[in-house]
């Protein structure tokens, strides 16, 4: 059975989606990514309470060094959005895809080049779900 934390996908995705960003500031990308309107204030804070995180609190996450708190998680989970997760993932290039599909090959995980965003979105859900995605086989 492959599985797969957040750290771990962070790390997996961060040479193709990266985009010249700290690794902190990926945390916030990834997570933006995956909800509606994540920059939008509600309150006194932002719907993506990871906006306001602290750079070393982002930077354990994308290391794995901890997990991101089920309080957070529940949070960005009540405006999660799949389809704009696989909206993100599909626009790069045909070689990053391609280099996405081999590294979660190389983890166990079943995917190739057509259903790859889907399986990309089906593993942040699952994470932000349990903070961590099991795939039996």
């Amino acid at each position: 059975m492959a599985t797969i934390k957040f750290g771990e996908f962070a790390q997996l995705l961060y040479p193709y989606c990266g985009q010249g960003k700290s690794t902190h500031e990926f945390v916030v990308t990834l997570t933006n990514k995956f909800m509606l309107r994540p920059g939008v204030q509600l309150g006194d804070g932002y719907i993506n309470p990871l906006i306001e995180a602290d750079e070393r609190s982002l930077k354990y996450y994308y290391t794995g060094e901890r997990e991101i708190p089920d309080k957070i998680r529940s949070q960005i989970m009540g405006r999660s959005d799949k389809v704009r997760f696989e909206q993100y993932i599909k626009k790069f290039t045909d070689n990053a895809i391609q280099g996405i599909v081999d590294d979660l090959e190389k983890k166990g995980f079943s995917v190739d080049i057509g259903n790859v965003e889907k399986k990309c979105a089906d593993i942040m859900n699952d994470i932000i779900l349990r903070e961590i995605y099991e795939e039996s086989n």
